[in-house]
């Protein structure tokens, strides 16, 4: 419906993400299996409604080369204040390149 009524805006979708910290740890398998089906569907949907599309699980994981899990997301879903500068960068990151103002 909002594309049809407002065909400039372009939607942002932000990939589900997990870390194994936290309540999300003790049951991790199951959560996994959960964020990766809700992963592939937020997918399908930015390409169906080209929309942009903004990467977490991968910079979540690559961050916690750098510093513990728990440092990013303090129960394997909610960030912490590292978490929510890692997900902004993310998205600027993404949707300037879709919208060149942002440049």
């Amino acid at each position: 419906k909002t594309v049809t009524a407002l065909p400039q805006t372009q939607i942002v979708l932000c990939e589900p993400f997990i870390l194994p910290v936290g309540w999300v740890n003790k049951d991790l398998e199951n959560w996994q299996n959960m964020i990766l089906r809700a992963q592939k569907i937020v997918k399908k949907l930015a390409l169906n409604y080209d929309a942009v599309f903004v990467e977490l699980q991968k910079p979540f994981l690559d961050a916690c080369k750098k510093a513990p899990a728990d440092y990013w997301i303090w129960d394997g879903i909610h960030p912490m204040p590292a978490g929510h500068e890692l997900i902004a960068r993310q998205w600027i990151n993404e949707v300037s390149k879709k919208l060149t103002f942002m440049n």
